[in-house]
């Protein structure tokens, strides 16, 4: 590791991911931390 490099850690509750089409057919999905996992939610698509 360079001694210039800058490090964070990030720890999630929540994620979401946009994926774009160019027939705008987005997809829209968002993953929820639970006491048992991560939650898949579809929000569009």
């Amino acid at each position: 590791m360079y001694p210039y490099w800058t490090l964070c850690r990030v720890e999630a509750e929540e994620v979401e991911f946009w994926q774009g089409d160019e027939e705008r057919k987005h997809t829209r999905v968002r993953y929820l931390l639970t006491e048992t996992g991560w939650m898949k939610e579809q929000l569009w698509s």
